[in-house]
């Protein structure tokens, strides 16, 4: 058929064609169709009920997070950013409900080739915003490796969060912001003089939209939640249990908002006695109150270090002893009776490895009697275990993080479409007519290249046991040898043939020159 004839195809003949390839083939034949023409790319977007994007992001920086403890007004973080978002078309960009931002550095990601910006990444975002008509899901993110095994990473100062919210349009109603909790948190000072810098306080104004959030970030404090009282009366406050006790603000906030879920990951080692947002929230996390709104707080604690304070302070690795928590609104009956908020408190260590994964660089050590300190901070990856029950039979245990997660927040919790994939709330699927509806298969595996959706995270676990490797950085796979640095893709089948193949690997990975191979001579 020629050009002209498709041209004159009815659009109603052509979209219901569209859709019944659509059914018939996968994803990425279905693609290719949208390629024929621009009127069948236009015609085929609009079969999806909400299209997502997600797009990587490297932030590399001279700054280290295990060297910075807080940022100031003055704080002047030199970052360089480059955001890799590149959608198929403007129409595209328009039509898009699904926004995911994965945050890399060069140390856990080779760096991706993208066309490279002189705008910060807050100024792109709002280019990229000012099109995002029906934009309802933000996403951020940061991959493997951030927070483990060092904080030798870049800086991620808390008021680029800000910054983004601030510019977030007004259609967004879920948002995560999830930097593994390595951010730099804001002094008293910056909160107190340049509260627009402020995370907690951005948040604040668009609350009472959201309908989703989730935050797993180096600092939340009692500014998240709106202190002033509405205006308008609350009809029952004779036997309304927060007027009563003098709640008056959390009333209003419960009489204003659209919140379904809200997920609040603490930052590590804070408790009641440090944390004011667990003081401004204790009546919202009241089983005994009535609240829509289902919450889930998640607290961490590093049994190593009892009296750690940050995530910085001890400077020790958190995983070595460790334990999440759950607290939430849901009293403990519906949470024993009802698998969807059975929230698991979640146990776990890590290990040191084996003298074995050093072998991609033992003989350039043995020849050169020198030391690499990038090699040294590559290759210092512990395998952590996360123990997702009290029963030690297998399956129960993972060493990936995300696995841990989603059964720390059960149906709570946030998914992902795959692996690097755009993410979006789970409890959506609930919900007739939600954009992100995708079937009964909702929990994806996240290893690097697979595509496996399961029906429920029992079954990806079991899934995990037979199709992926139980150590994915450390030993060999069908063959292949998978790269030893944390956060690296090339694990599994998507490993190295050969050592060979890993040592030039691993200079891509080095932010600064290889120490190894100066010439001697």
């Amino acid at each position: 058929m020629s050009g002209t004839n498709l041209s004159r195809l009815p659009e109603e003949l052509l979209e219901f064609i569209l859709a019944l390839v659509k059914d018939d083939v996968s994803p990425e034949a279905y693609w290719n169709c949208l390629r024929t023409s621009r009127q069948w790319h236009r015609v085929g977007l609009g079969l999806y009920k909400g299209l997502g994007l997600a797009a990587p992001v490297n932030i590399e920086s001279d700054f280290l997070r295990c060297s910075v403890q807080q940022e100031h007004v003055a704080s002047d973080f030199q970052l360089s950013i480059t955001l890799g978002l590149e959608p198929p078309s403007q129409l595209y960009i328009s039509l898009l409900k699904s926004l995911t931002l994965h945050v890399q550095h060069r140390r856990v990601a080779p760096p991706f080739h993208s066309p490279v910006t002189n705008q910060g990444l807050v100024q792109s975002l709002a280019t990229v915003f000012a099109h995002t008509t029906g934009l309802t899901t933000f996403s951020l993110r940061a991959c493997d490796g951030w927070d483990f095994p060092n904080l030798k990473v870049p800086v991620i100062p808390q008021s680029l969060l800000a910054g983004i919210v601030e510019v977030l349009p007004k259609t967004v109603v879920s948002l995560e912001l999830d930097t593994a909790g390595v951010d730099v948190p804001p002094s008293f000072e910056l909160t107190d003089k340049a509260p627009d810098r402020h995370m907690c306080f951005q948040i604040s104004k668009i609350l009472v939209r959201l309908r989703h959030l989730r935050l797993r970030t180096g600092h939340i404090c009692s500014l998240l939640l709106p202190s002033q009282s509405s205006t308008q009366q609350c009809d029952a406050t004779q036997s309304c249990n927060y007027c009563t006790s003098n709640n008056h603000a959390t009333c209003a906030l419960l009489r204003a908002w659209l919140m379904r879920s809200m997920i609040i990951w603490l930052p590590w080692g804070q408790t009641s006695s440090n944390n004011s947002f667990l003081e401004a929230a204790g009546s919202l996390i009241d089983p005994s109150l009535r609240n829509p709104t289902t919450i889930l707080l998640i607290h961490q604690t590093d049994h190593a270090e009892p009296d750690r304070e940050s995530v910085v302070d001890p400077p020790q690795n958190v995983y070595r002893f460790f334990s999440w928590t759950p607290e939430s609104n849901v009293s403990t009956t519906l949470r024993e009776r009802l698998e969807y908020f059975n929230f698991k408190p979640i146990s776990g260590h890590s290990v040191k490895p084996s003298a074995a994964r050093e072998r991609p660089i033992s003989e350039l050590k043995r020849h050169s009697g020198r030391t690499c300190t990038e090699h040294d901070i590559l290759l210092v990856t512990m395998n952590r275990s996360f123990q997702m029950s009290l029963s030690f039979e297998p399956g129960n245990s993972s060493p990936y993080p995300y696995m841990a997660e989603q059964t720390m927040e059960s149906m709570l919790g946030w998914t992902q479409n795959s692996h690097l994939s755009y993410r979006f709330p789970t409890s959506e699927h609930a919900e007739h007519g939600k954009p992100f509806w995708n079937g009964k298969r909702l929990w994806a595996c996240q290893f690097p290249g697979c595509k496996e959706r399961c029906a429920t995270l029992v079954h990806l676990r079991g899934h995990h046991m037979y199709a992926h490797p139980e150590c994915p950085h450390y030993t060999k796979w069908q063959g292949y040898i998978p790269c030893p640095v944390l956060g690296c893709f090339r694990v599994g089948e998507h490993g190295f043939t050969n050592y060979e193949q890993i040592r030039e690997h691993l200079l891509a990975h080095h932010v600064r020159k290889c120490t190894l191979l100066v010439d001697n001579s």
